[in-house]
């Protein structure tokens, strides 16, 4: 092979390298930083759904909690924040949901959602107070029967993780 058509394939692979090396170095500073603001992000949404909670723990997810439980933090107070994924009109539907250790939500969010009309948006506080007796009372919105029934299914699966954590004490 000639230098003239080796030449270009050398310089690239240097191109290569170089940027790949930049890359890292770039991924070496901010990854810290990035791990820091979703850190900061999630106690954010676990102090709105649950305001009283205090300080949050992870807890490790037990077998035969509900599939769609993600993540499970418990409270300084004693209560606990699920988060699910769930399937409303689209996929994805990530909601939170606070329940105290009486039994009562304490708050619900939806953080991530391909929703189209917004109803997840507003379905949070009509969650508010209820529990595992009553919160089926919630009515659906109109025009968004998957988006309602998606965020119901993430409280159901919330108070079923609720009841196996706390022995069914609640």
């Amino acid at each position: 092979m000639s230098k003239s058509k080796l030449m270009p394939t050398v310089v690239l692979s240097a191109i290569c390298i170089c940027v790949v090396a930049l890359l890292a170095a770039i991924n070496l500073f901010t990854a810290p930083v990035i791990k820091e603001n979703q850190e900061k992000k999630v106690q954010e949404a676990l102090l709105e759904v649950m305001p009283n909670g205090g300080t949050f723990e992870a807890v490790d997810i037990v077998a035969g909690l509900p599939e769609t439980i993600t993540d499970v933090f418990v409270s300084s107070n004693g209560g606990y924040v699920f988060q699910t994924k769930v399937k409303g009109f689209k996929s994805g539907m990530i909601i939170v949901c606070g329940i105290d250790k009486d039994g009562y939500i304490t708050g619900t969010k939806c953080i991530k959602s391909q929703e189209t009309n917004g109803a997840e948006n507003i379905l949070p506080e009509k969650y508010v107070g209820k529990t595992l007796a009553d919160y089926e009372s919630v009515e659906i919105i109109a025009n968004s029967t998957k988006t309602s029934d998606g965020y119901k299914s993430a409280i159901t699966d919330a108070f079923a993780a609720f009841s196996i954590l706390t022995g069914g004490n609640e």
